[in-house]
């Protein structure tokens, strides 16, 4: 509450001590008509913020950004239609598996038990667990996660003695890692 207090605080002075409803010209040097820096070239400031816009749709899938489109000026200054600035998600397994190094551990927060030895067929429940034995055996290891999310109760630590170890989705399988608290 002590910084809710702070911010209205900074927030009445400045409504007080200056003319916030005076829009500011903006400076003549150094920027275009255009509302960008001169020293930027028209195409690469396009592309910025044709990036922005996408970034946009990627944290707020399904909605109607035509505010931010607006905000950007894509129509006006880049001659972009939003339309054809569609963010498209990665599709699965495009990315090039790395191949496994060293003693290979699996990590199923579902069906895992930390008492297990962190095989396919008896895997480690905890990412934890996997790293304690990892480092007990020294080298470059791999620590697979089996496909869903796995909740971190705790922080993930690496040092020089986690150097080459290799943690990546179990292969054809797609894990996440959520330091959240899941809801039930």
């Amino acid at each position: 509450m002590k910084w809710f207090s702070v911010a209205l605080l900074l927030l009445l002075c400045t409504l007080c001590c200056t003319d916030a409803r005076t829009p500011k010209p903006i400076p003549k040097e150094g920027f275009s008509k255009l509302h960008k820096p001169l020293s930027v070239p028209q195409s690469f400031d396009c592309k910025a913020r044709a990036l922005a816009y996408q970034y946009g749709q990627l944290l707020q899938p399904n909605k109607n950004l035509s505010t931010v489109s607006d905000a950007l000026q894509l129509q006006t200054l880049c001659g972009y239609n939003v339309d054809d600035l569609t963010f498209t998600y990665p599709k699965e397994n495009q990315y090039k598996e790395i191949e496994p190094r060293g003693k290979i551990f699996i990590v199923d927060s579902e069906n895992g038990d930390d008492g297990n030895v962190g095989s396919y067929k008896s895997p480690f429940r905890t990412v934890h667990k996997a790293l304690e034995i990892s480092r007990k055996i020294g080298g470059a290891n791999t620590i697979y996660f089996r496909g869903g999310i796995h909740y971190l109760d705790q922080p993930i630590e690496l040092g020089s003695s986690d150097s080459g170890l290799l943690l990546s989705s179990y292969p054809s399988e797609v894990a996440q890692l959520n330091g959240g608290i899941p809801l039930k």
